[in-house]
């Protein structure tokens, strides 16, 4: 779905790799979406990494408990937003928009 928006897709297969990867170019990423059940690290303790790491890419929650209690504890863990499983395309196009503008270039004059 994102690739077909036109966005450049980093896939990592655990918490691990994608603590690795944005470690070796965050600044490189406008948005991470974490799925919150990944096997090695899952993504809540992961994000608390990234956190203490002091990156502030956003990153959104991948999950299908969408609970009001677990988003609390997404928010605690230091993540921006969730989206909830399986996931819409207009709910998608909307987490999109919202961060879209976070990581622009300065304009030169």
């Amino acid at each position: 779905m994102l690739e077909r928006r036109g966005h450049k897709v980093t896939i990592s297969n655990h918490g691990e790799e994608a603590i690795s990867k944005l470690l070796q170019r965050h600044e490189s990423f406008d948005l991470v979406l974490m799925d919150i059940s990944m096997p090695v690290l899952d993504g809540l303790e992961a994000t608390k990494y990234i956190r203490k790491l002091n990156i502030d890419t956003p990153i959104v929650a991948l999950t299908a408990n969408a609970m009001q209690s677990d988003q609390f504890l997404y928010n605690q863990a230091g993540m921006n937003g969730f989206l909830a499983k399986p996931i819409r395309p207009e709910e998608l196009d909307l987490m999109l928009i919202k961060y879209q503008d976070l990581k622009q270039e300065p304009k030169h004059q």
